[in-house]
């Protein structure tokens, strides 16, 4: 299947369309694409320092890097599959596959590491390079961590654990357990009564979940169970419903305050989030 595989790179097709489109615009309006007059000086310094097609290098690999990994059967299949580095945690109802050499931040590490050799990368600028990854990495992955966790509690919450060490889903009834102990089912029961004007409602919850945690990815992990649920219950086409929180969340975490603050430590101007967020 050619087309499978193409789906895991949605996000690297939109982000290509979207640039063709605002090439085309500003081809239109007779704008330049780089518009030089901005540059200050110290823009100028570092253009003398480093090529824009070297400085491309770490994108470049990331890319090529996807596309193996994805469109090559046998490398996904090695990676995704052979390779899952399966962990159990606990009492944890279930197996969790890492996929460690599959997840794109491995492959952003490899694709930095393939690059290191095109860039200046002394001693000085490794210390320069590991002392702001201390000062800008822990807010962004303790956001992310506790959003990941209250999805958790949401999803296994109501579980019960029998005398034979096996979790027992509330939401399935053959078990005999009320599954209004279950937070996920209690929220879809309740809304379901909202019926057809439900799916409507779906990426507004995207979008509160994308703007409060910055994260696409946190949202659909917080909500998709929920709209599969209600969705069910409702007789709506869960797939389109919790695309549409995905959306959302996409959309609101690119102006979230999670995301804003992530961009001024990279640029080293800690401080200015609430201007931006203020006045954009």
């Amino acid at each position: 299947n050619v087309i499978f595989p193409l789906t895991t790179l949605t996000n690297v097709f939109a982000g290509a369309a979207v640039l063709l489109v605002l090439f085309l615009f500003n081809k239109v309006r007779n704008k330049p694409i780089i518009d030089r007059s901005t540059l200050d000086e110290k823009d100028l310094e570092i253009e003398a320092g480093i090529s824009l097609s070297r400085a491309s290098i770490p994108w470049v690999a990331l890319v090529i890097l996807s596309l193996a990994t994805n469109m090559i059967p046998q490398v996904f299949q090695f990676l995704f599959h052979d390779l899952a580095f399966p962990i159990t945690i606990g009492a944890y109802p279930g197996v969790l596959n890492t996929r460690v050499l599959w997840q794109a931040y491995t492959l952003m590490l490899i694709a930095t590491i393939v690059s290191m050799p095109f860039f200046k990368t002394d001693r000085d600028v490794l210390k320069r390079t590991f002392t702001g990854f201390k000062k800008r990495a822990p807010r962004p992955v303790l956001a992310a961590a506790i959003f990941f966790a209250m999805a958790e509690v949401m999803n296994f919450s109501g579980w019960v654990l029998d005398g034979t060490g096996t979790w027992l889903n509330p939401t399935n009834l053959a078990n005999g357990i009320d599954p209004t102990n279950n937070m996920i089912f209690l929220l879809a029961g309740m809304t379901a009564g909202l019926g057809i004007l439900y799916p409507i409602l779906a990426p507004f919850l995207g979008l509160l979940a994308g703007f409060i945690s910055g994260s696409e990815t946190s949202a659909i992990a917080m909500f998709t169970k929920y709209h599969v649920e209600t969705s069910t219950m409702i007789g709506a086409n869960s797939l389109v419903v919790s695309a549409s929180n995905g959306i959302g969340g996409g959309l609101a975490s690119v102006l979230s305050p999670a995301k804003i603050q992530n961009a001024a430590a990279v640029i080293d101007e800690i401080g200015i989030e609430g201007q931006v967020i203020r006045y954009g």
